[in-house]
């Protein structure tokens, strides 16, 4: 485990997928989910180079069929320490023999995170080392603490349309059909339906005006911003039919794989593909208030 400290504030990194297990803000208090495995295992898993389930567990890469783990190998693998200060530490992932059976690519995978004054800025830098295109997703699967989800609502930067994609097969994972958000249409507050969500597993949001969406406590006031500029899509979740405390805020560069797709993996939705010798960048951060 890895400590970061910026004044009072603290959190703790693990080299294990390069995921943040904790933030406490500056009053001294926690703003992470706990990671309570009788509820959801996670604490804020780093997503790359896929996303959710692929159909059949299986990505195609130019024609030719690999094994993907849900979600990604970055979740799992372990990274190495590049560089640390106090406040901040950058982990990197490279190639390996395990990666190459699901990903055929060269590639550095590196993940900053750094304390602000009021939360953390989570970065993700992607270079392709290889002699060839190399298609990937990308993401982050942050739980904020809510310790009612009842009393909680998103409020989101910009008024918003409503457009989102439901997965609408839970046993596959698989997306079927665009649907509108009624609750969201022509709207900027949605206070959080944990019912629905359950009903739903995930609510996903492809085509938001907002590049931010703050988490609130309407009773308390107090909450925190997520800012996500370098994502086209926010995905929301809980886990169904348990009242966990927590929410996900999820931005991601790629969405599940649908019912009749393909499966190449440059074909999913907001997939990037990046040329030989580049390097992609995408941050979000949290800034909490009270």
């Amino acid at each position: 485990m890895i400590h970061l400290k910026k004044g009072n504030s603290a959190a703790t990194i693990s080299e294990v997928g390069a995921e943040m297990v904790a933030y406490t803000d500056a009053a001294g208090e926690a703003r992470l989910h706990d990671g309570n495995p009788d509820v959801w295992a996670g604490f804020g898993p780093i997503l790359f180079p896929s996303l959710c389930t692929p159909k059949n567990g299986q990505v195609l890469i130019d024609g030719v069929s690999y094994p993907m783990p849900k979600h990604g190998f970055a979740r799992d693998g372990l990274f190495k320490v590049e560089s640390k200060t106090d406040d901040a530490v950058t982990l990197l992932l490279t190639q390996n023999e395990e990666t190459l059976k699901s990903f055929p690519f060269a590639f550095e995978f590196r993940v900053r995170h750094c304390l602000t004054d009021d939360g953390f800025i989570t970065e993700m830098i992607v270079a392709n080392c290889s002699d060839k295109p190399m298609p990937f997703l990308l993401g982050g699967h942050p739980a904020f603490r809510c310790e009612n989800l009842a009393d909680c609502a998103l409020h989101f930067e910009k008024p918003e349309t409503g457009e989102q994609v439901l997965v609408v097969n839970k046993g596959t994972g698989l997306l079927g059909e665009q649907s509108i958000f009624e609750p969201l249409k022509n709207k900027q507050v949605w206070p959080i339906d944990r019912a629905y969500l359950s009903s739903i597993d995930t609510l996903m949001l492809p085509n938001l005006n907002s590049r931010s969406v703050k988490l609130i406590n309407e009773k308390t006031g107090k909450g925190l911003v997520f800012s996500f500029p370098g994502f086209p899509v926010l995905a929301i979740w809980t886990k169904p039919n348990i009242d966990g405390k927590y929410i996900c805020l999820e931005p991601w560069h790629g969405l599940p794989s649908w019912e009749d797709e393909s499966c190449e993996l440059k074909d999913r939705p907001f997939a990037l593909v990046l040329d030989p010798g580049k390097t992609y960048r995408a941050q979000y951060q949290m800034a909490c208030f009270s």
